[in-house]
């Protein structure tokens, strides 16, 4: 009932910070701005795989296309509607909370948008995919960081199933470039308070 985004970043940065130290050798680091200690009532699996997919893409995109850039900026904006309504006898308050990752990794090509929510659209190529699968120490460290999961990208999963589990609870994602010099995904969650 109390799902604290910020600690779900944290989370899942390490995680993919230890994949991209040992991929790359370097990794950005993440910044929080806004309101560090807001919750809401959500499903915290859900909220986990969408905050780590976007991540990994930000990781990859600094690291690959500017990889001067040193932070990744989380900020998290509660309440954006929240109002009382009455179900049945009940009274219930309902609150939103909205978490947009801005990276400075270049931002995405415009002939992606129009797929960028297909599942299995990936912009890593042949090579990155090999590499990145093919490493018995890479996939050792992925099993043990990510209890199996994906390694920073690939499988062009991550925002379609995203967007599926956000918009499943009345909420929505969004992805557009800013300003050419990165990528602000904002994910807005639909939940209750009270």
């Amino acid at each position: 009932m109390q799902v604290r985004p910020a600690d779900v970043v944290r989370d899942c940065e390490v995680a993919i910070a230890g994949i991209c130290e040992l991929k790359y050798g370097t990794r950005p680091r993440v910044e929080i701005v806004g309101d560090p200690d807001a919750a809401i009532a959500y499903v915290p699996e859900h909220l986990e795989y969408m905050i780590g997919e976007v991540l990994k893409n930000s990781f990859f995109a600094t690291i690959e296309q500017n990889p001067n850039a040193s932070v990744i900026e989380v900020s998290i904006d509660p309440a954006i509607h929240d109002y009382t309504y009455q179900s049945g006898t009940d009274w219930t308050t309902h609150a939103a909370l909205r978490v947009r990752i801005r990276d400075y990794g270049g931002g995405i090509p415009e002939e992606h948008y129009r797929v960028l929510w297909n599942y299995g659209f990936t912009t890593f190529n042949d090579a990155q995919a090999t590499d990145a699968t093919s490493s018995a120490v890479d996939a050792h460290a992925i099993d043990v960081m990510t209890g199996g999961g994906s390694v920073i990208g690939g499988w062009g999963y991550g925002l379609p199933l995203s967007k599926a589990y956000v918009e499943c609870f009345g909420g929505s994602i969004e992805v557009c470039n800013n300003n050419q010099n990165g990528t602000d995904v904002t994910i807005t969650l639909d939940g209750y308070r009270g």
